[in-house]
């Protein structure tokens, strides 16, 4: 049954992460008490600022006196939120829909 629909099941014993938010990947990786940068092409400074993390972009950024931020930049937007808040990004993204 598995080769006439192509699919196979295999035993295996490893750790699992849901990434499904940001909170989620500041944990994995590994933010403490500095600012950690994914996928950006410039400098991230943090001043007063535990646990950022900042996703995406090309223009500097520094975050003062805002634990736990989350600052992510793409082509269309910039989102600066919280990671308590993570999972509201949704909302945010309706929000700019109404504007």
């Amino acid at each position: 049954m598995a080769a006439a629909g192509g699919v196979a099941v295999v035993p295996a014993t490893f750790e699992w992460h849901d990434v499904g938010d940001f909170d989620s990947l500041a944990e994995l990786s590994g933010v403490a008490g500095t600012a950690v940068s994914i996928h950006r092409t410039a400098p991230v400074g943090a001043v007063g600022a535990a646990g950022a993390l900042v996703v995406g972009g090309t223009k500097p950024v520094v975050i003062v006196g805002v634990d736990d931020a989350v600052v992510v930049e793409s082509d269309e937007a910039l989102l600066v939120t919280v990671r308590s808040a993570a999972q509201r990004v949704k909302d945010a993204s309706a929000s700019l829909e109404t504007a």
